[in-house]
């Protein structure tokens, strides 16, 4: 069985381009626009990997991030944010504590595709 892989952006457009991505790599993609349909996608599906853009983004995701990680189910869930520069947030200051990655803006579908295979177990597909 693939990986599922929880695609979260505010922006319809840039939710299906990335969802898109992975899919065609043979991946199950969830997809959510915010907060409460992350914590509920993520609970229900248990996905292999979160992938969050935060770009745009107008919500302060670490409340989401922080409840992700204190939740059994979702707490070892590893969390890739795309981020327009590593400026934008500082990940040694934590933001968010729970991500195991970033990736910055502009991305390239393989440059994406690598990232999500590095935090991914091997599993027969």
């Amino acid at each position: 069985m693939p990986h599922k892989i929880l695609v979260v952006d505010e922006m319809v457009d840039m939710l299906e381009i990335i969802a898109a991505i992975v899919q065609s790599a043979g991946y199950t993609v969830i997809t959510a626009k915010e907060g409460s349909e992350v914590l509920r996608n993520a609970e229900r599906d248990i996905p292999s990997l979160i992938v969050v853009d935060v770009f745009h983004s107008r919500r302060d995701w670490s409340a989401v991030f922080e409840a992700l990680g204190k939740n059994p189910i979702t707490k070892d869930i590893p969390i890739l944010i795309l981020t327009e520069k590593v400026g934008s947030f500082q990940p040694e200051q934590g933001f968010p504590l729970s991500a195991s990655d970033y990736l910055t803006k502009p991305l390239s579908p393989e440059g994406l595709l690598q990232k999500i295979k590095t935090h991914l177990p091997a599993i027969e597909m």
